[in-house]
């Protein structure tokens, strides 16, 4: 039997449309997360009460905060659960690295518990 390929939006607003939600969408295979794009604050909220746990692979198209603002959230979930950390699998387009790390890599700088930072998740 074939795969059953979905798309669930998570949130499709931006800065000036809160009401629409933060931007992310998954890519569902058969019903389950496969690839889940963007990582909005508002988007993860939506994302966590739907699969019950945090995305295991992500893409980021761009570094705007309407589509990054989830990953604090996203890093406080993973790193402190001994099952996930390490598992969850960031990917993008190149020269989006450097700016991710200006957004939110350094920030806000190392956390006090254990002093790890977003990289470390």
């Amino acid at each position: 039997m074939a795969a059953s390929w979905s798309l669930r939006l998570q949130g499709v607003g931006n800065a000036f449309a809160t009401e629409l939600g933060s931007a992310m969408a998954t890519i569902e295979r058969d019903g389950a997360p496969w690839l889940t794009i963007d990582c909005g604050n508002d988007g993860l909220t939506h994302y966590l009460a739907h699969y019950g746990a945090p995305p295991r692979a992500l893409f980021i198209t761009h570094a705007h905060l309407d589509h990054v603002g989830g990953f604090e959230r996203l890093f406080g979930s993973v790193y402190w659960n001994d099952a996930l950390r390490g598992e969850v699998k960031l990917y993008g387009p190149a020269p989006l690295v450097p700016l991710l790390q200006q957004r939110v890599g350094s920030y806000p700088n190392t956390i006090a518990e254990g002093g790890a930072n977003f990289w470390d998740a």
